[in-house]
């Protein structure tokens, strides 16, 4: 006897996956256009150069591009917040893997059963005003201004744009600092991440600042649009050794690259003491509050 299947053609098809490439820098890009990010990890730059330590994918659902990460146990994790008329509790539902974590996205406009949101504060990113790191107000950064002065009167400082011309000095320290630090693993995944926007910056829609000293790269910064108001850093390194070398780099850098846009994001702290230290230094003028999601009870 043969039993005859009912097909349901109304199903909607099972969005795709895929394995963010290089190859999807024009679309991604395009989606950052029409719907811009607040939170500091998307950028394409940004999510490329850190693909490998994430392991990032991504799907389109209903017009909503939604990425995903994979941890150590190769689960599923839902990284960000949507980009698209869907919001997190629509998609959700929709998404063609088992999700049980959510992590830097936004709060939810609705509750999603079986789910706790709760805020993620050593993710949360530090944005701090173009013009405070311009003027360098006395009464709040008299100890930058002090570093600053001695740093220009000890050593002859020359800033220019980053370019083809001086890439190559900015690889070459951003390896000879990491050959003298403690390599960590934090610092090696950091590592693997600057080599590979380097890499592939022509790619990338970036732009950055470098210090000379005595015509030796010893510091540069790199940075991106993030929205109209907005440009985030992805990657500084100073050598540590010239001190007030840090404080000079994000002066000139305001000055000289950042002076189209309103405010600076420089990311998060990850709960290291010794970067919320740094990054508090500055005086953000506030923080961008990310969340994180967790399935505690199945009602899918």
């Amino acid at each position: 006897m043969y039993h005859s299947t009912v097909i349901d053609l109304n199903l909607p098809p099972v969005p795709k996956m895929k394995a963010l490439s290089i190859d999807d820098c024009d679309f991604i890009r395009n989606v950052f256009e029409r719907h811009p990010p607040v939170f500091s990890e998307f950028t394409f730059s940004n999510l490329f150069m850190w693909k490998e330590n994430r392991h990032t994918f991504f799907c389109e659902i209903d017009n909503t591009v939604i990425f995903l990460i994979q941890d150590a146990q190769e689960n599923y994790l839902v990284f960000g917040p949507p980009f698209g008329p869907l919001s997190l509790d629509q998609v959700i539902p929709k998404l063609p893997v088992k999700v049980e974590k959510a992590v830097r996205t936004s709060l939810p406009t609705k509750e999603i059963p079986g789910w706790e949101f709760s805020t993620s504060p050593d993710d949360a990113d530090y944005v701090y005003k173009v013009s405070d790191l311009i003027e360098f107000p006395d009464h709040l950064y008299h100890r930058k201004r002090q570093l600053m002065r001695g740093c220009l009167s000890r050593y002859d400082c020359q800033y220019e744009e980053l370019h083809e011309e001086n890439i190559y000095e900015c690889r070459q320290l951003q390896k000879r600092l990491f050959e003298e630090s403690d390599q960590t693993e934090s610092s090696r995944q950091e590592h693997i991440a600057a080599e590979r926007l380097i890499e592939n910056i022509d790619h990338f829609d970036v732009f950055g600042g470098v210090i000379r000293i005595n015509r030796q790269v010893e510091g540069f910064m790199i940075g991106k649009t993030l929205n109209a108001t907005t440009a985030v850093g992805h990657v500084e390194k100073t050598n540590p050794e010239i001190h007030g070398l840090s404080t000079l780099m994000h002066h000139w850098f305001a000055k000289y690259s950042l002076e189209s846009y309103e405010y600076f994001n420089v990311e998060q702290d990850l709960g290291l003491p010794g970067l919320r230290q740094s990054k508090s230094s500055f005086f953000p003028d506030h923080m961008v509050v990310k969340w994180e999601g967790n399935l505690v009870h199945n009602q899918f």
